[in-house]
């Protein structure tokens, strides 16, 4: 991993931005640096769990399938809290849209040992959207919310 592939900004105790290389490396960082913003944001070991997998998820899924391969493209990745404590984690791809009726949930039932991310994030997290309005890519935007 070349330090060039993640950039990290902290903007304050409730913003921060990330840049990526689509490499799969770099995922465990990103998985790390959410870790220590959630735990500082007061989200407990279970939703810390279920975040991080939603999220680990969801890049792999970047790589694999919009950029199918590494390397390919760019990934940027901002985590922010309302003023409720609630988070907010956006995942900005630049590959093509992608297809909305290709993005379907499988049968839990009817799962192999792969292709569970969608059902993973959608179970995962409070609320899961998907933004085409950019010129390029696909923006997926994950809520969880604070147990208070």
């Amino acid at each position: 991993m070349r330090e060039k592939d993640l950039n990290v900004r902290v903007v304050s105790n409730d913003e921060i931005h990330m840049s990526m290389r689509g490499l799969q490396a770099l995922i465990k960082p990103i998985r790390e640096k959410l870790e220590h913003f959630a735990q500082e944001n007061g989200f407990d070991k279970q939703q810390i769990y279920e975040i991080k997998l939603a999220v680990n998820e969801a890049l792999a899924n970047i790589i694999k399938h919009a950029y199918k391969g590494d390397d390919v493209g760019d990934i940027e990745v901002s985590l922010e809290t309302n003023g409720l404590g609630d988070l907010e984690i956006a995942i900005q791809d630049f590959a093509e849209k992608v297809d909305m009726a290709q993005l379907v949930s499988r049968d839990l039932d009817k799962a192999e040992d792969h292709g569970l991310g969608l059902y993973l994030i959608n179970s995962l997290m409070d609320e899961v959207e998907y933004d085409l309005s950019q010129e390029k890519g696909t923006r997926l935007i994950l809520k969880k919310k604070l147990n208070q």
